[in-house]
């Protein structure tokens, strides 16, 4: 169904339950051969600020590419304009906001303490 709205996508593509794939532009992203999408992944390729934010934020819309046997691990969320390179792992639960080098790991910061009140 995910090919019907104008997804991009390549042979032997396992995409999980629960995943919201762009429902505004689709046609921006792009899944390459092999790759997996987890379960409760969110690939968004646009932003639009409600009018609370406009002065923060602009809206734009990126493409998500998805590259060759990459995997994105379960309830992570890809941003728009990111690219996920071969062979690279999102651990899960990460939110990637740049682009993802081939064959690296990709996991979520350690617990840190900020600052204390």
């Amino acid at each position: 169904m995910h090919r019907l709205r104008g997804v991009n996508i390549g042979e032997n593509v396992f995409i999980g339950l629960n995943c919201v794939l762009d429902h505004a532009y689709p046609e921006y992203i792009y899944l390459h051969d092999n790759c997996g999408i987890n379960g409760d992944v969110y690939i968004i390729t646009h932003t639009n600020p409600n009018e609370s934010y406009k002065d923060y934020f602009e809206a734009y819309v990126a493409p998500v590419v998805i590259g060759k046997n990459a995997w994105i691990g379960i309830r992570s969320t890809i941003l728009p304009g990111v690219s996920v390179g071969e062979n690279a792992v999102v651990s899960a639960g990460v939110v990637v906001s740049k682009d993802v080098q081939p064959n690296t790991l990709v996991a979520p910061a350690k617990n840190r303490i900020i600052k204390y009140r």
